[in-house]
């Protein structure tokens, strides 16, 4: 589910993997996804998108998330060149 300022944006269906998976989080440009193990399970085209840098909460009411490896890339798509 994507909550956006204490409201559901978006809520999706999809069997959650019994073992460990990879979890890939993206936004471009007003569109924001997620994926399991590479299949995309949500899409949402905001429609007054959060400035450049925002933030990211991952987490649940009766949920345990165990974190591995964890990677945020930037893709240059909304950085600036430092000077």
């Amino acid at each position: 589910m994507f909550i956006r300022n204490g409201y559901a944006v978006k809520d999706s269906a999809f069997d959650t993997p019994t073992g460990p998976f990879l979890l890939s989080l993206s936004r471009r440009g007003s569109v924001v996804s997620a994926a399991v193990d590479g299949a995309e399970v949500m899409r949402w085209d905001d429609p007054s998108p959060l400035p450049r840098r925002g933030s990211l909460t991952i987490g649940g009411s009766l949920s345990r998330l165990t974190l591995g490896k964890a990677r945020v890339t930037d893709v240059g798509l909304f950085s600036r060149p430092r000077p």
